[in-house]
């Protein structure tokens, strides 16, 4: 610690998100007063969680620290090209108390954590484990709430599923993570630690299913590359497509539980503690009860109209470089208000001042409300600052419903709303580390392109969700009021995602 603050003390590195999603960033040297003492009075403290390093002036000589472990040197994603790929390496460092929630790694991923200093304490669970066992409702997502509450359960006689794999990590260890598993982990105490995910040819058909399935775009350019430069796995990628086995993406997916909402590796996603440094989500059940309060007169029909009469962006004609032109235009604050119909008011203010239906729409208040697009965003940072804060604001709305509806939906709704959840956050952190680490036009077009896909396949997973919620065995409490809500993220993640198409012309 002496020695990072010494070299990197001037240099931000983020430390959560804000109440809008935006990353938190402190001076290194500040971090280090604070985990030196402030900490302490903290339940789950700050947690350095820092994905862009390796392209931050400054920083990126962190790179030249270490090197992949021999065991972990078969990366096939890299040949997806890292404008594309998912973020996947991160220098991470806490307090203790502070470390992440139960969750599952993203595309069926491994993962590598390697400790350079202090101790982490891990439990580990096979991936057919129950999830309703080990994420109970009801219990905080840190990881000190977890070992406090849920493990006690676990060394239960009556306990009824597998017993977690617990490890004590000590400096200078590497831990494996395989594809699949379930696992928690919590600092003891100061730690520093190096933590990727990648794919290896032994989980290359169950990554490949996971792209295939959530990211098309990406495993079309992932498969042009392998029969490139592996012809034997672009193969086994061409068998999986011709017998069209996309339905057990991992085992996670195949079990009675639904697959994390969490982004990755111990530390691939911010851990609770991180992502709600003020009360971010709906975690107290405060929040819960406000969400319930604002859909509790939601109906169907309301909610169509709000699909087919706002979800309109207007693009000049031919090529759209949109996001680059000028544009004096306001960039609209409005409310969506609750009527007896169901979810109304979908207009903003005009250029006149009168009400106008809107162009787009994404975010949240205290309504379904939002901020409305102007069909022409003045920059890619400013497109990129949209897109940022509606995966934050979508990954909350998405959290919100959990609470109200998870329970009655079937396996199958439950995972599509945690995959839309991921893909939400996940949108989010790759365009704001880009922003964060000023990546350029060029680089934050290929973030745009890849966020295209992830919106796309979130619009599609509340689809199937919606589906379910109308489906007559879910029930009847709340089921409007929860149909409203979906269909209003699913307008947000239409308009959004025809600026992005927008922007994939261009790019």
């Amino acid at each position: 610690m002496d020695k990072l603050k010494e070299s990197y003390g001037e240099y931000k590195f983020k430390c959560g998100t804000d109440d809008d999603g935006y990353p938190v960033r402190m001076k290194f040297k500040y971090f280090w007063e604070y985990a030196r003492s402030d900490s302490k009075q903290d339940d789950s403290p700050l947690y350095v969680f820092e994905g862009s390093f390796h392209e931050r002036e400054g920083v990126r000589e962190l790179t030249k620290d270490y090197s992949v472990p021999d065991l972990f040197n078969e990366d096939l994603l890299k040949f997806v090209g890292e404008g594309r790929r998912p973020p996947y390496r991160w220098i991470v460092i806490g307090p203790p108390r502070s470390g992440t929630s139960i969750h599952v790694d993203p595309l069926a991923t491994n993962a590598w954590n390697a400790l350079l200093s202090g101790h982490k304490r891990w439990a580990l669970f096979p991936p057919d484990t129950p999830v309703e066992l080990i994420k109970p409702v009801g219990v905080e997502k840190e990881a000190a709430s977890w070992f406090a509450k849920v493990y006690p359960r676990t060394q239960a006689r009556d306990w009824p599923t597998h017993r977690p794999i617990e490890v004590l990590q000590r400096p200078g260890e590497t831990i494996f993570v395989p594809w699949g598993w379930w696992h928690v982990v919590m600092n003891l105490d100061m730690t520093v630690a190096v933590t990727q995910n990648y794919t290896a040819s032994s989980n290359f058909p169950w990554t490949w299913r996971h792209a295939h399935r959530s990211r098309p775009k990406m495993a079309a350019k992932w498969l042009r590359l392998l029969r490139k430069h592996r012809p034997d796995l672009a193969r086994v990628a061409d068998d999986i497509d011709a017998r069209g086995d996309y339905g057990c993406v991992d085992a996670s997916s195949c079990s009675s539980s639904s697959s994390s909402e969490s982004e990755s590796d111990e530390e691939l996603a911010p851990p609770a503690s991180v992502r709600n440094v003020r009360e971010v989500g709906c975690e107290k059940q405060s929040d819960n009860s406000t969400c319930e309060r604002q859909l509790s007169s939601g109906s169907e029909r309301g909610s169509s109209r709000q699909r087919s009469d706002t979800c309109r962006v207007e693009h000049p004609p031919g090529k759209a470089a949109a996001y680059k032109r000028a544009r004096s235009g306001p960039t609209w604050h409005t409310s969506v208000t609750q009527g007896p119909s169901g979810v109304e008011g979908l207009s903003g203010p005009g250029p006149s001042g009168a009400r106008e239906p809107a162009t787009g729409v994404i975010g949240e208040d205290t309504t379904l409300s939002g901020v409305w697009l102007p069909a022409e965003p003045r920059s890619s940072k400013e497109l990129g600052d949209l897109v940022t804060a509606w995966g934050h604001q979508q990954a909350r709305r998405a959290c919100l419903l959990k609470s109200i509806i998870m329970e009655r939906l079937p396996d199958s709704a439950r995972r599509d709303l945690l995959d839309a959840l991921s893909h939400a956050e996940d949108t989010a952190r790759s365009i704001e580390e880009v922003l964060a680490a000023g990546g350029g036009s060029e680089r934050l077009l290929e973030r745009m392109a890849a966020a295209a896909d992830r919106v796309q396949d979130y619009y599609a997973k509340l689809s199937r969700v919606l589906g379910a919620i109308k489906a007559p065995h879910v029930g009847a409490g709340g089921d409007a009021a929860a149909a409203a809500h979906v269909a209003a993220m699913m307008t947000n993640a239409s308009c959004l995602l025809k600026l992005l198409r927008c922007v994939k012309l261009e790019g």
